[in-house]
């Protein structure tokens, strides 16, 4: 997320961070049996997202500077995916090693 093009020339932002703020014990972490998947999920966490410069255009306005922005109560779920992925050898082994891959994702901040 260094670079964000708002397109149609409407402007950029550079140099961005965005940092999410939650204790362990606000995850939870829920088997799905039907998808073979773990489900972790986090909620009333707070976050704050910042880009070093930034440049917004509108008809004949324009705006550029720092922009830092907090947000609160903010829910995340993400899902992972246990599966099988070929090794490297796996053309002449047939050889599978497990592995994760991402399934489902989630985010909506309360404003």
């Amino acid at each position: 997320m260094s670079f964000l093009d708002f397109g149609d020339n409407k402007g950029y932002a550079k140099d961005n961070q965005m940092m999410i703020y939650a204790r362990a014990d606000q995850c939870e972490l829920q088997p799905v049996k039907e998808r073979n998947s773990i489900q972790a999920m986090v909620s009333g966490v707070s976050a704050t997202f910042s880009s070093e410069y930034t440049r917004v255009k509108e008809y004949i306005f324009s705006s550029s500077g720092h922009v830092d922005v907090e947000a609160k109560n903010i829910s995340v779920s993400v899902e992972l995916k246990m599966d099988t992925l070929p090794a490297n050898d796996t053309n002449s082994t047939g050889r599978l090693i497990p592995g994760i891959k991402m399934g489902n994702i989630s985010l909506n901040i309360d404003h």
